[in-house]
């Protein structure tokens, strides 16, 4: 972000969701908006797909994600003394906290594992380009709650891992990865 800007941006066009998730066409016809635009700015643009394992990341982003929610959970009730129980956060983290406690150091290196290598894997991406310019969602908005975990939809890891990444393929890879 400190580099002076070139004279002609290079912007890769990444329209095909990572996981291969389906996008909606209103979000596509958005992207084909900004195409245009920054097309009649004199910018060039290339189509780039981005090959993360998608489903490697997704066990990975699961395992950080209830490892650290364990481990914060766990932190609240060392400092208060008081015991979290279902009825004190959202049933969706209670869950995830459940899974945390079951990790093993090794589930955790992996994830970190598979993060980096995402990581190294973007980093390439982003020294060919100056920018990439996607649809944030897959999806149109969806309502209120129609997001957020209870028992009776099964797993929360399953859950997650395929509703939020359905959802949001372009960010969480973005998320994962470090990037702005």
């Amino acid at each position: 972000m400190q580099a002076p800007l070139p004279k002609q941006l290079k912007i890769g066009l990444v329209t095909k969701a990572p996981g291969g998730y389906a996008v909606a066409p209103d979000c596509l016809d958005g992207v084909a908006k900004a195409v245009k635009l920054v097309k009649d700015l004199g910018a060039v643009i290339e189509e780039v797909e981005l090959t993360a394992d998608t489903d490697e990341l997704k066990l990975a982003t699961n395992t950080l994600w209830t490892a650290n929610l364990a481990a914060s959970l766990e932190a609240y009730t060392n400092a208060t003394g008081h015991v979290y129980t279902e009825n004190d956060i959202e049933p969706a983290n209670f869950y995830m906290a459940k899974l945390g406690h079951k990790l093993k150091a090794k589930d955790y290196a992996h994830a970190l594992s598979a993060m980096h290598k995402a990581g190294r894997e973007m980093g390439y991406v982003m020294q060919q380009y100056d920018l990439l310019l996607m649809p944030t969602l897959a999806q149109l908005p969806v309502d209120i709650g129609a997001l957020v975990y209870t028992s009776d939809k099964g797993s929360v890891n399953d859950f997650y891992k395929d509703k939020g990444f359905a959802f949001s393929p372009f960010t969480s890879l973005f998320n994962v990865t470090g990037q702005p």
